[in-house]
């Protein structure tokens, strides 16, 4: 399968989440590891004001939990 787009991490996105949504983050597949996310992204920047946004690059939604 093809990247369908950009995958970020946010810890105090995670936390502001956590208050509203029981499953704040999802799983992505990333260069052969599963990576724990809170953003995806069809561009290299994401969209959220956050300022502790880690971006491991292109890879595969695979959903709420990993494989």
């Amino acid at each position: 399968m093809e990247p369908d787009g950009y995958y970020f991490f946010s810890e105090k996105q995670k936390k502001i989440r956590e208050m509203v949504d029981p499953s704040p983050t999802f799983f992505a597949r990333i260069g052969g590891k599963v990576v724990e996310c809170t953003e995806r992204s069809s561009s290299p920047k994401p969209s959220g004001p956050f300022d502790d946004y880690k971006c491991y690059g292109r890879g595969i939604y695979i959903g709420e939990k990993p494989e």
